[in-house]
């Protein structure tokens, strides 16, 4: 979609038109997402992860970065959070 967008950069009017067509559908697909179970359950389970990732760190003494963090997270607490759901 985003490629569509740019080939109508060329004509001003156009791309105007588009642009706030695109940012309509997007505006209204964020109210929508963002009041979904599934999205508070995402966001729920970022907090842990990120939660996790300061533990993980301050054990460490350094930064041990997201990706790390989440890794330990799915194979050493998601199943314990996801039964005690």
């Amino acid at each position: 979609m985003r490629e569509a967008f740019q080939d109508l950069g060329s004509n001003p009017s156009t791309s105007i038109f588009y642009k706030k067509r695109l940012n309509n559908n997007v505006g209204s697909l964020t109210v929508s997402l963002t009041g979904s179970c599934l999205y508070q359950r995402f966001h729920e389970e970022r907090n842990h992860i990120l939660e996790n990732k300061w533990y993980m760190s301050e054990r460490e003494g350094k930064d041990v970065g997201f990706e790390r963090a989440l890794l330990d997270w799915v194979f050493n607490h998601r199943d314990k959070w996801i039964k005690r759901k």
